[in-house]
């Protein structure tokens, strides 16, 4: 099963099982989905994506996976892997283009990611450039980048692989992260190849083609 805690709403999803939690109700809501989950269907493996993402999905997606691995006998496979992990690989693999626009749990603001040079400039969305090709983060909220004609990248879970979808074409993902049987939220350091350009002479680099 597939936990995706690295956007504005929490989602479980796995073949025909979709479950989607509300960012308000996920301190309550994501809990008893979980285990409701593992009862009915025998879940021994999920994958979390985890990064970046606003704190509370993060802190209690985390917690609510530890807590379900220390009350059970056989504990779960978990795998964590973050969101730009898969889009620096769907880049490599000239799925993706170069930039991204990536959602940081602000409405205002967003990160844009040059896969290429590995920076990135954190802008308001009033201000994202309108002469390169982007791709846009998922994002659950209707008209949260104010434009109805946008290349965004969906993810899904199907027979314990991960998939993605962009410009009407699906892609499996060929990412095998460890197995853990915990997880920590990601929200405190990020990898260590993202450098932000505020004082980097690449800052550029996101205005050009």
């Amino acid at each position: 099963m597939l936990l995706n805690i690295s956007t504005d709403e929490v989602f479980l999803w796995e073949n025909d099982i979709s479950i989607q939690i509300h960012r308000n109700l996920v301190d309550q809501d994501l809990w008893p989905s979980l285990v409701k989950q593992y009862r009915d269907h025998n879940l021994r493996h999920l994958l979390v994506i985890n990064w970046p993402g606003g704190f509370t999905n993060l802190r209690v997606g985390c917690l609510c996976v530890n807590m379900l691995n220390s009350l059970i006998e056989k504990p779960i496979r978990i795998q964590s892997i973050t969101k730009l992990k898969i889009y620096k690989y769907l880049y490599k693999e000239n799925i993706l283009p170069r930039y991204g626009v990536i959602y940081i749990w602000q409405k205002k603001n967003v990160r844009l990611y040059d896969f290429q040079l590995e920076v990135y400039n954190t802008i308001n969305k009033s201000e994202l450039p309108d002469d390169i090709e982007v791709f846009y983060d998922l994002v659950y909220e209707e008209g949260y980048y104010n434009t109805a004609d946008i290349n965004m990248v969906n993810i899904k879970y199907e027979d314990e692989i991960l998939k993605v979808i962009y410009k009407d074409q699906e892609h499996d993902i060929d990412l095998q992260p460890p197995i853990k049987y915990t997880i920590k939220p990601q929200y405190m350091v990020e990898p260590v190849i993202w450098n932000s350009t505020l004082s980097d002479p690449n800052t550029k680099a996101c205005n050009q083609k």
